[in-house]
């Protein structure tokens, strides 16, 4: 069997990235299923997040760009105003450790919060995926990973994909506000 690497950067669907490829190769992570997505707000989404152990068939890397010989080197990204407000949404990079005493003082942050890009594809991206993204094997945009519920995924790797892993990708979405779902591309 075939192992996975993914990279990305923080706010860009990494776990949900992470998760429906195990579901994608038909392995049982439900206990690991429960505590990520019993998620009971976004204060403390970041704080439930953790990976299956052992990782044996994929490793997943946020802001670590090497390669790994071997494996399947994945990266998931997303435009650079979705990444935003999702780690705004989840407090993630770059909310991850700050604090904010009042609305003015977040507002201020998110003025000058200004991270290096990089066109990719035709879209801003964060800049340091430009460490991997040529290196890796795949890419996958997370509005298309979203929209085609994993598909773009499974046919790229040529794996048949189980209706878990759409169900899964749906759940995510769900946890998310209507304007974030908008800017994943997610209509009713």
């Amino acid at each position: 069997m075939n192992k996975y690497v993914i990279f990305y950067a923080g706010g860009s669907g990494g776990y949900m990235f992470y998760y429906g490829m195990y579901l994608l190769l038909g392995i049982n992570v439900q206990e690991a299923f429960k505590k990520n997505w019993g998620i009971k707000s976004f204060e403390t989404w970041k704080d439930t997040e953790t990976r299956v152990t052992p990782e044996s068939q994929v490793k997943m890397h946020c802001k670590k760009y090497d390669v790994y010989p071997g494996r399947t080197n994945i990266v998931v990204y997303t435009d650079i105003e979705t990444q935003k407000n999702i780690c705004e949404l989840k407090k993630a990079y770059w909310y991850r450790f700050t604090q904010f005493r009042d609305a003015a003082e977040l507002a201020n942050f998110k003025a000058h919060l200004n991270p290096a890009t990089i066109m990719y594809n035709g879209i801003l991206i964060d800049a340091t995926l430009s460490r991997i993204i040529d290196k890796a094997d795949h890419t996958f945009l997370l509005q298309d990973v979203v929209s085609t519920r994993f598909k773009c995924v499974s046919d790229t790797l040529g794996i048949e994909q189980p209706p878990a892993v759409a169900v899964h990708i749906n759940d995510w979405i769900m946890m998310h506000p209507p304007e974030i779902q908008k800017q994943l591309g997610y209509y009713e």
